[in-house]
């Protein structure tokens, strides 16, 4: 079996990105070739296709052709379809396409007669701004198709202009066959698999398959450190319940507060904790590889309470895997992955209170956190493994006559 992979990233930048890279060692692990199609960047991982790739859109500072190649790029077109022709792939497995190859090279694809399968890591397919939040706050008033409404809303950072091009880029998406051209989405959560059959698209074209993270050669910790420490590691945004989470480091000055990782709210969560003059907070910037999973391992318990939806957090199977339990808000999918008092600890989102008593908790009784370990690992072993992911993910190739 032959797949091209598509994805912006040859290198881990967020969550979507490190289970695409981990897809690919997956793949290639089970026999399967494999051909990545990202977008160019000094930061990519060496890959003999990287002579394929595209330019990257520049959405800091744009250009007028960056924001002509957000919506539709003739380069991305150009670029897969001599992709395709070299490789010859079976299937084409899309992850995060819009914005940078945009759908343009869905035609490209269906001409070559293959089928198309999305991981749909966000809900970028039924809403302009990719998260179905407005100011921070949940939003479905679009109802999957009437982008338009984002417009008055100023969706996009509160900006007319940035608003307009997301809604520009979501009516051309559909146009050009995001979701028709599309022969099976895969959720990534029941939850998600929900919300996006709620807004429109065919429950027969939609799989569930939850992410996985491989444990082969994993070590996961054996006790909880002897002084409460507590870490958040992913993109540093307001959404992902960072703030609350410095809220009760305030309260607990007995316990040690980490984040890792970087984003838009990274200097004003610095600034805050100086401000607040909150020694035990410390900011270690962006962590990866064998250095993060010492800083989980050496954590209590880790930590993720957005406000927003979430679908399946690497953080969470991540931290999990390495036997460390996981405090985590009731939104989106995240309680499909902890079960509370088993796996580790759910609290409400935005409850700042709650989330106090749940740190205290483990803070005050390590022989329960340690049990929470070793049931985390075990859950992972069981229903989030690499195996269990492929098969699921053989099945549904199987299911379009690839094999």
């Amino acid at each position: 079996m032959k797949i091209a992979n598509v994805s912006p990233y040859h290198y881990v930048k967020g969550g979507s990105d490190s289970y695409f890279l981990s897809q690919n060692a997956l793949y290639q692990k089970m026999g399967v070739e494999v051909a990545p199609f990202c977008m160019k960047s000094e930061k990519n991982m060496p890959t003999e296709w990287s002579r394929y790739f595209p330019s990257g859109v520049n959405m800091s500072s744009p250009s007028m052709q960056d924001l002509y190649n957000f919506v539709y790029s003739f380069e991305a077109k150009k670029a897969i379809r001599k992709l395709l022709v070299e490789f010859k792939p079976d299937l084409v497995h899309l992850h995060i396409y819009y914005g940078q190859f945009t759908s343009s090279i869905l035609k490209e694809i269906k001409e070559a007669s293959l089928p198309i399968v999305q991981t749909v890591h966000d809900y970028k397919v039924v809403c302009p701004v990719y998260s179905l939040t407005r100011n921070g706050k949940i939003c479905e008033d679009c109802q999957g198709k009437h982008f338009w409404k984002a417009m008055p809303r100023r969706c996009n950072r509160g900006s007319i202009a940035r608003t307009s091009l997301s809604v520009l880029e979501s009516y051309v998406s559909r146009w050009g066959g995001n979701i028709s051209k599309i022969d099976r989405f895969i959720a990534v959560s029941e939850f998600q698999a929900s919300r996006l059959i709620k807004l429109g698209i065919p429950a027969d074209k939609l799989k569930v398959v939850h992410n996985f993270v491989e444990t082969t050669g994993i070590s996961p910790r054996l006790s909880p450190p002897s002084k409460p420490k507590f870490l958040y590691f992913g993109r540093l945004e307001r959404s992902k319940g960072i703030f609350d989470a410095l809220d009760a480091a305030e309260q607990l000055p007995s316990c040690e507060f980490i984040f890792a990782g970087s984003g838009s709210a990274e200097i004003e969560l610095e600034n805050a904790a100086i401000k607040r003059g909150l020694a035990n907070v410390k900011c270690v910037g962006f962590v990866t590889g064998n250095k993060l999973n010492d800083l989980i391992k050496s954590a209590t318990a880790t930590l993720l309470t957005p406000t927003v939806y979430e679908n399946c957090p690497m953080s969470v199977l991540e931290s999990m895997a390495l036997g460390v339990p996981v405090i985590g808000s009731r939104m989106g999918g995240i309680s499909e992955l902890v079960a509370h008092g088993e796996t580790g600890l759910i609290v409400e989102p935005g409850n700042v209170s709650q989330l106090v008593d749940a740190i205290s908790y483990c803070s005050t009784h390590p022989r329960k956190v340690h049990d929470m370990g070793v049931a985390s690992v075990q859950k992972v072993v069981e229903n989030f493994s690499s195996q269990s992911h492929f098969k699921k993910l053989m099945t549904i190739y199987e299911e379009l006559g690839v094999r």
